[in-house]
């Protein structure tokens, strides 16, 4: 099914953001090196901290969450004031840290959904009746 993009008004320079409204697999990727950029295991570590889902929970520092962010926003950030060539850097550019900070919430509400989602799909999984054979 396709999604609408999402168009963010810019508060600061009265133009337009326009965001991916969903994750691809690359994007999952991405996140997933930058959080883990700066982060060291041993075998013991990942199989004590993994659940039966094999999640995992950790710490991550502030500048790691902000590089975190950026991928994010790389990511799903399509265009800024009319700019579809590198949104993420003339954003960057920009003297409006009203405009960031409402491209930013765009981005939390699409991660969020998506997370959302894959809680559903995990929950699920855990429900379906299971066939003998």
């Amino acid at each position: 099914m396709a999604q609408e993009n999402i168009t963010v008004k810019l508060p600061g320079c009265g133009g337009e953001a326009i965001i991916r409204p969903f994750v691809k697999n690359k994007d999952r990727r991405a996140i997933r090196r930058a959080v883990m950029a700066s982060k060291e295991f041993s075998q013991q570590e990942l199989e004590a901290a993994g659940d039966d889902d094999g999640n995992m929970s950790f710490t991550i520092k502030g500048n790691d969450l902000n590089d975190v962010m950026d991928v994010k926003v790389k990511c799903l950030l399509l265009s800024y004031d009319g700019n579809t060539d590198d949104p993420f850097n003339a954003m960057n550019e920009s003297e409006y840290e009203e405009d960031m900070n409402a491209v930013e919430e765009a981005i939390k509400t699409v991660f969020d959904k998506e997370d959302e989602k894959n809680s559903e799909k995990k929950s699920k999984a855990g429900k379906q009746p299971t066939t003998a054979q």
